[in-house]
C-alpha cells in the first residue's frame, strides 16, 4: 500500500529517510524489517553476539538491543 506524505508533514532533514520508503506503508517495511534481520540473526550464537571488535565498543547484542 502507498502512502502519500506532504512534505509539509516533516522536517527538511528528514526527506532523505522518507524517500527510502517509496511510499510504502511503515508498519509493512517495519514488519518485513523484523522478519529479514530475525532471519539474518536467528543463527548467531551468545559467544558471536557479545563479541566487540575493541575494548568499550558494542557488542552486537547491545546494538540489536539499541
Amino acid at each position: 500500500m502507498k502512502t502519500v506524505i506532504s512534505k509539509d508533514e516533516y522536517g527538511e532533514y528528514f526527506d532523505r529517510y522518507i524517500q527510502y520508503s517509496n511510499g510504502s506503508d511503515l508498519s509493512e517495511l517495519l514488519t518485513a524489517h523484523r522478519v529479514e534481520m530475525g532471519g539474518i540473526f536467528k543463527n548467531l550464537d551468545e559467544e558471536k553476539a557479545l563479541f566487540r571488535y575493541e575494548k568499550g565498543k558494542w557488542s552486537i547484542k547491545e546494538v540489536l538491543g539499541h
